[in-house]
């Protein structure tokens, strides 16, 4: 049986606060994850007219997201070859 914490999702606005971006952002974000199938955004999902996030997902996400700046930027600043 499926057991959640009583508020264990978090709505845009405190999101938009954690990550420092306006509540547009991250509804666009939402979006566009949504629009994408997963592919590009913001993982989140709908209930009503409001989108949804799970923290550990979105941990999850971000660290996803440095590990993909880190590995573009290693290959941005390495010599070229010869």
């Amino acid at each position: 049986m499926l057991k959640l914490k009583k508020h264990a999702f978090l709505d845009s606005e405190r999101v938009a606060e954690w990550l420092g971006y306006s509540v547009r952002t991250v509804t666009d974000l939402a979006q566009r994850w949504h629009d994408t199938a997963g592919q590009e955004g913001i993982p989140a999902f709908k209930i009503g007219r409001g989108w949804r996030f799970d923290p550990d997902r979105l941990e999850e996400w971000l660290l996803e997201q440095q590990h993909v700046t880190t590995t573009t930027d290693s290959a941005e600043n390495r010599p070229p070859s010869t």
